[in-house]
C-alpha cells in the first residue's frame, strides 16, 4: 500500500479523527492488528464513507469488489451470505494469552483455520521473543484438523532486524507445513513509548520486503497484516500487490477501498468453545471458480419464437 498523505491540516485533522475509531493494529492482547487493498471505486457500487474524503486511492490496487450487505453477523459470528462469487469459512487467530486451547472443539464449532503467534520482538527492548505456546498450539490445531498460518509481531527498525525476525520464525517453523501463509504484523504502540514511534513508511516497507525475502527464501508464503489506518499511511500496496492481505476491522462492515482475503472482524471479542477466553474472530472470502456446481443458475425455458 502506497503510503498517501492529505494535502491540507484540516484534512489531516479529520483523517486522525476517523483513524482514532479504527482498532489500534492489535492481534491478541499485548499490541498487534492489519489487511488488503482495492482500485479506485466504480460509479455503480456503494463507495465507503468512513475512511477520509481526501484518502488517496490508488487505482492501480485491487479493489474491494465485496459486497457490504452479504455481510452478515449474528451475535458474534460474521458471514458472508448472497453473493454468488464468493463463499467463505471461519477462523480464528491465538497467541499465549488465549491459554491452554482444546483444538477438537474449536474444530467441531466450525472454525475451519487458525492464525497462531509464532512470536513477537518487545516494542520497548527489541528482543524476539517466540510465543510461549506456539510449539502446542501447532501441535493441536494440527491435530484437530485445522489450517495453520502464523504471524510475528513486528517491532523492526531496520531491515537487518527484519530479517532476525523472519530466520526466528523459520527456525520455529522447523518441521512443520503451512496450510496458509506466515502474516507479517509490523504496529505502532499507542499508549506508551515504544522503539517504533518515529519509524518511517519508506522503512516499514523496506522491512516488510526484507522479511517476505526471507520467508519466501524458506519456501513459504509470505502475508501482510493490516488496517485502514496503515493501508492509508505506511504500505504500499502495489508494490504488495502478488501478496495476500489480512485485513483488521472491527466495524459492522470493513471499509477498505481495497482487496483483502482474510478479515479479521472481532478483536477478543469471538467467544468459541474449546478457547477459555473471547478471541479474535476471522473469515477467509473465497472466489467461486466461474462455471462451477456453486455458480450454476437455472436458466428458464426458452419462447416459442426461439426454437
Amino acid at each position: 500500500m502506497t503510503a498517501h498523505t492529505f494535502v491540507h491540516t484540516a484534512a489531516i485533522t479529520a483523517a486522525m479523527l476517523a483513524f482514532s475509531m479504527l482498532p489500534s493494529l492489535c492481534i491478541s492482547c499485548a499490541s498487534q492488528n492489519v489487511p488488503l487493498p482495492p482500485a479506485a471505486p466504480q460509479d455503480d457500487k456503494p463507495v465507503p464513507t468512513n475512511y477520509p474524503a481526501d484518502f488517496d486511492i490508488n487505482p492501480n490496487v485491487a479493489p474491494n469488489d465485496y459486497r457490504a450487505d452479504c455481510f452478515v453477523r449474528s451475535e458474534n459470528v460474521l458471514s458472508y451470505e448472497g453473493d454468488e462469487r464468493f463463499t467463505y469459512r471461519l477462523g480464528i487467530d491465538i497467541s499465549r494469552h488465549d491459554g491452554r486451547v482444546n483444538w477438537r472443539k474449536v474444530k467441531k464449532s466450525g472454525r475451519e483455520f487458525v492464525f497462531l503467534r509464532i512470536g513477537w520482538t518487545g516494542y520497548q527492548s527489541g528482543i524476539i521473543h517466540t510465543d510461549e505456546r506456539f510449539h502446542k498450539n501447532i501441535r493441536g490445531a494440527k491435530k484437530a484438523g485445522l489450517d495453520v498460518g502464523v504471524y510475528y509481531f513486528s517491532q523492526a527498525l531496520t531491515e537487518e532486524e527484519a530479517r532476525l525476525e523472519a530466520r526466528q520464525v523459520i527456525k520455529d517453523l522447523e518441521g512443520w507445513s503451512l496450510e496458509l501463509p506466515v502474516a507479517y504484523d509490523p504496529e505502532t504502540i499507542p499508549w506508551e513509548w515504544a522503539r517504533t514511534d518515529d519509524l518511517s513508511a519508506e522503512q516499514v516497507m523496506k522491512n516488510t520486503l526484507a522479511f517476505f525475502e526471507e520467508i519466501e527464501n524458506a519456501g513459504f508464503e509470505p502475508m501482510i497484516y493490516s488496517n485502514l489506518r496503515w493501508e492509508a499511511f505506511f504500505f504500499d500496496l502495489e508494490a504488495l500487490s502478488n501478496y495476500r492481505i489480512w485485513y483488521a476491522d472491527y466495524r459492522e462492515k470493513p471499509d477498505t477501498p481495497y482487496h483483502f482475503e482474510f478479515l479479521q472482524y472481532d478483536g477478543e471479542a469471538v467467544k468459541v468453545p474449546g478457547v477459555k477466553r473471547r478471541c479474535d474472530g476471522d473469515i477467509q472470502l473465497i472466489p467461486i471458480p466461474l462455471g462451477s456446481a456453486e455458480m450454476e443458475v437455472e436458466l428458464p425455458p426458452a419462447s416459442a419464437s426461439a426454437l
